[in-house]
């Protein structure tokens, strides 16, 4: 990954941002950033019977958490020409209702992003119980 930005002064003006929430390795970020590169793993655990020994936070057991993820790489080589008529970027108002888990909103440049969340659900659900 590229430690710098290319070479292009643009100034992005936003008049108005509202954000609700920002949770979960997730970013607000204002300004131009190099690199973009948040983690997040979770283990989502809900029983019918709330009944826990202890061990449903080791997240070493389950393998979705250690399973190397291949970078991607473009398919093909593609040829990008850009011309700005303005050195600004300029917008009104920015709404967001919520950035979550390994994502985000910038106003600004961007070299590089990597986000990766990896989630395991585990759903327990008692059958065969007889109803008093």
């Amino acid at each position: 990954m590229a430690d710098t930005l290319p070479i292009q002064h643009r100034t992005s003006r936003v008049q108005n941002l509202h954000v609700n929430e920002v949770g979960f390795s997730s970013t607000l970020f204002v300004g131009d950033l190099v690199r973009f590169d948040p983690r997040s793993s979770a283990l989502a655990v809900q029983r019918e019977i709330p009944r826990y020994d202890g061990r449903e936070g080791e997240l070493s057991q389950y393998p979705i958490f250690s399973v190397d993820i291949p970078e991607l790489l473009p398919a093909e080589q593609v040829e990008l020409v850009i011309q700005h008529r303005d050195s600004s970027i300029m917008c009104s108002t920015v709404k967001v209702d919520s950035i979550s888990t390994a994502s985000m909103v910038q106003i600004g440049r961007l070299g590089s992003a990597r986000a990766v969340s990896r989630v395991k659900n585990i759903r327990e659900k008692l059958t065969g119980l007889q109803t008093l």
